[in-house]
């Protein structure tokens, strides 16, 4: 996929996101892990596109609660987040 597609996709699936983080049904909770899914995806595409071939497989076998599977998600953004402003520190 060439970058365009790349940035088209990635806007498509935070407009997607974003919408269902408004249409969340009463738990604010689930918000939460949508906006930290979105992170993730987001970053993960950044570092795509400069070539860096990215894991963001999450261990679900310790998550029992929307709670605990945003906070997993977050500190995977985190890490995604390290690695780009790595990245970009080598290159600037």
């Amino acid at each position: 996929m060439n970058t365009l597609t790349k940035v088209a996709l990635t806007l498509l699936a935070t407009a997607s996101f974003t919408s269902a983080a408004f249409a969340a049904p009463g738990d604010g909770t689930y918000g939460s892990v949508v906006r930290a899914q979105e992170k993730v995806n987001n970053l993960e595409h950044q570092l795509e596109s400069k070539g860096v071939n990215v894991n963001t497989s999450i261990d679900m076998s310790t998550v029992h609660t929307l709670q605990d599977k945003a906070a997993a998600l977050n500190a995977k953004a985190q890490n995604l987040q390290l690695k780009l402003n790595e990245l970009k520190s080598q290159n600037p």
